[in-house]
């Protein structure tokens, strides 16, 4: 049975795979975590303003003033505990509306494939071949009746080749004409988007938005859902803005009051992303462009997992990605200063010995 066809469920034993997060020594370089010097300082500007935790979470005010900075009125957002709980949600929510499949790109974030096991709602995917205009025509060949569209902008994980502002309005247009619906993760956007691209993606479009990657709130687990009146309230039935604590939300509002302070940080991950992809790009290694805050380092499987182990018995932990069809690598987040420098002093000298 093929796997991508719309009728293929994933077997039951396919989630009862589960390892929780323990306490990682080192350097950890393989989550995507924002890192940077300032982003310490700028949190802790924050607690002295976090309203008290002994009362329940307020809503209102978070969702006033994020509303009134997207563009889009307040009714048409609602918060979500991180974005793995979104994604559930939005796809639970569908399955119960009547929608008949999920359409996405493939690789895309698991949870995704997760949510659509849990709730035997069908999949297909478009995998991704790396050349944009003709993945674009494919997935929109694909768009069939009442099917969720899940796009991620910028394209992780292979963070690059992403669709335009104008091709995602494209779609949307088409999935409208459908009776479909788009939703478009915006996990890495800051990195990748300027603010008025965002901003207008956000104030038009079906969207998830998560505090992880781009405000380095991976332990707060907020994140937002934008789209129609009529979305929003059956995601508000399912119950999805309850799980999320008056600290999330207050980090996450002050995360948006702070959004300029927080530009000249994505400003300099994204000039050292460019500066170290061209370092290793000038002594050999395949290192494509990347839109997101990592890179990835193009190797066969077994120099990619021998080149990460040797990083992680010196306490550094990357990640060895198998999800592209047609190249495995290693990938590391993009940090600064003494990080980096010692990454690539590592990199470069395990790399030339496996050659």
């Amino acid at each position: 049975m093929n796997p991508h066809s719309p009728s293929y469920t994933i077997p039951d034993f396919e989630l009862l795979s589960f390892e929780r997060r323990g306490v990682r020594s080192g350097i950890n370089l393989g989550s995507n975590e924002l890192q940077h010097p300032q982003l310490s300082n700028l949190h802790t500007l924050f607690n002295p303003r976090v309203t008290p935790l002994n009362f329940y979470p307020v809503h209102s005010q978070a969702a006033t003033e994020i509303a009134a900075f997207i563009g889009r009125p307040e009714e048409q957002l609602i918060f979500s505990p991180g974005s793995d709980a979104a994604i559930r949600a939005i796809v639970g929510v569908a399955q119960s509306r009547g929608f008949k499949k999920l359409l996405y790109l493939s690789p895309a974030y698991p949870a995704w494939k997760q949510a659509a096991t849990l709730y035997n709602l069908p999949f297909d995917t478009v995998v991704i071949s790396g050349e944009r205009e003709k993945d674009f025509e494919h997935l929109v060949s694909r768009i069939g009746a009442q099917t969720i569209v899940a796009v991620t902008w910028p394209n992780a994980p292979v963070a690059h080749g992403s669709f335009s502002v104008d091709e995602l309005f494209a779609l949307d247009a088409r999935c409208r004409e459908q009776g479909s619906e788009l939703v478009v993760d915006l996990c890495y956007a800051p990195f990748f988007a300027p603010r008025h691209d965002l901003k207008q993606i956000m104030s038009s479009l079906n969207t998830v938005f998560t505090s992880s990657k781009a405000f380095g709130l991976a332990a707060a687990r907020a994140a937002i859902v934008t789209g129609a009146p009529e979305n929003i309230s059956h995601l508000a039935v399912a119950g999805i803005e309850n799980g999320v604590s008056q600290h999330a939300l207050d980090l996450m509002r002050q995360c948006f009051a702070s959004y300029s302070q927080y530009e000249p940080i994505w400003n300099d991950i994204t000039q050292e992303r460019d500066k170290v992809r061209q370092e290793l790009l000038s002594i050999g290694m395949e290192v494509p462009t990347s839109e997101a805050n990592f890179l990835h380092v193009f190797l066969t499987q077994e120099k990619a997992e021998r080149i990460a182990q040797h990083l992680l018995q010196l306490g550094i932990r990357t990640k060895v990605n198998t999800a592209l069809n047609w190249h495995t690598s290693i990938r590391f987040s993009i940090a600064l200063d003494q990080i980096m420098g010692q990454l690539i002093s590592e990199l470069t000298g395990a790399w030339k010995e496996q050659k």
